[in-house]
């Protein structure tokens, strides 16, 4: 099985983009699925520690607000 950016990209459970785009993302999959809980990963390979500090920010500020 293929566990790459591109699989989780193409298969749905990657969330990618500005924090409305995430944040409308998540909504969707909720009104399809339903859940309570989501547990993200902002670090995917070689990415930064300030780039994956800035990520788990936004979700922070401006996703989980969105949600609510």
């Amino acid at each position: 099985m293929t566990t790459g950016l591109d699989f989780w990209l193409g298969n749905g459970p990657a969330h990618v983009g500005s924090p409305e785009t995430v944040a409308k993302r998540l909504e969707k999959q909720h009104q399809l699925i339903g859940f309570d809980v989501f547990c993200g990963r902002h670090r995917f390979g070689e990415i930064a520690s300030p780039l994956v500090e800035k990520s788990i920010r936004l979700f922070g500020e401006k996703v989980i607000p969105a949600l609510l």
